[in-house]
């Protein structure tokens, strides 16, 4: 029988929701259902993402559910609403949703909530396990003045955990705009060893830079991700608040950001993006036919083309 309830209570919307989720590995990464300590009116899904220790918990209103979460629209009643949580947490919630959310700790997990990192929807970001040598990536790289000798190098040695590469937010994906790369270790603590943009490139690319490296990190298993002073100091030059945006501490060792992540400062974030995106430059103007930025995630792009159709240049594909 569905959720017929006229207006339902905070306690019916949350055993609806109990009763919605099969919590026997059905849904991924969702183990538990919780009513949050902090707020009675508030659900909390709690998540684990192995290989990361974390518990995660994403906070859920039981009395706003007049609105879908999945789209900006009204939900019919409760068991839309209820099919609407599920298409939320595969479409948002597992697809990348602790990298873009704010932290904080409370009780025995990190809660991940809204409004969440700023984002330079000018650029985009792909995070790869390897390169292909094959491939006219490399060309592009050098010419804008950037080159993956370091990336090459260790995955030569069998020690690449993620080459990451930036271009311009558009259907062909160019011009190239930055990489980032983070090799493995001996020990659960990989290393961040370079970040450099192309000229005139702005520092918010260099944040979502140093962010998708150290967090690719974490999804494998990474305890923490350290960076030597030169990595620092050059991250500093291009603007002083990064290591401490992407939550580097100084320490005996060097550099390092502790995986919980808790130590990220997304406030300093969103002055150094404001400022980035007052200030106009080059950066922007070839966009779809629709005269939007494709979103950031891979499936809303696909839909998005769909609908709107592209700049009339084939895309470039590069494997991941």
């Amino acid at each position: 029988m569905g959720n017929t309830a006229i207006n339902p209570s905070a306690d019916q919307v949350f055993d609806a929701l109990l009763g919605a989720f099969d919590l026997r590995g059905k849904t991924a990464g969702l183990i538990d259902i919780r009513r949050s300590p902090i707020a009675s009116d508030t659900a909390l899904l709690m998540f684990r993402w192995p290989p990361q220790d974390q518990l995660f918990a994403v906070p859920v209103s039981l009395t706003r559910i007049e609105r879908r979460l999945d789209w900006d629209r009204p939900a019919r009643d409760l068991d839309d609403w209820l099919d609407s949580v599920e298409l939320w947490i595969l479409e948002d919630v597992e697809n990348g949703f602790s990298y873009r959310a704010r932290r904080r700790a409370v009780d025995d997990y990190i809660e991940l909530s809204t409004p969440g990192w700023p984002d330079d929807r000018r650029f985009y970001l792909q995070v790869n396990s390897h390169l292909d040598t094959d491939t006219t990536l490399l060309q592009d790289l050098h010419r804008v003045g950037l080159d993956a000798e370091l990336a090459l190098e260790a995955q030569h040695a069998g020690r690449l955990l993620a080459w990451i590469f930036a271009y311009e937010n558009n259907s062909t994906g160019s011009p190239i705009v930055g990489h980032s790369t983070v090799i493995r270790s001996n020990s659960r603590v990989p290393r961040l060893a370079n970040v450099a943009l192309a000229a005139d490139v702005p520092p918010t690319v260099a944040v979502e830079l140093v962010r998708s490296a150290t967090h690719t990190a974490a999804d494998n298993g990474a305890e923490a991700v350290e960076a030597e002073a030169a990595v620092i100091d050059h991250l500093q030059s291009l603007h002083p608040d990064i290591p401490k945006i992407a939550g580097f501490m100084p320490g005996p060792d060097g550099h390092r950001v502790p995986t919980d992540f808790l130590t990220e400062d997304p406030t300093l974030a969103d002055r150094l993006f404001r400022d980035a995106l007052n200030q106009p430059d080059r950066w922007g103007g070839d966009r779809d036919r629709a005269g939007r930025y494709l979103p950031k995630s891979r499936l809303l792009r696909v839909f998005h083309r769909l609908r709107h159709g592209t700049s009339g240049t084939p895309p470039r594909m590069y494997a991941g």
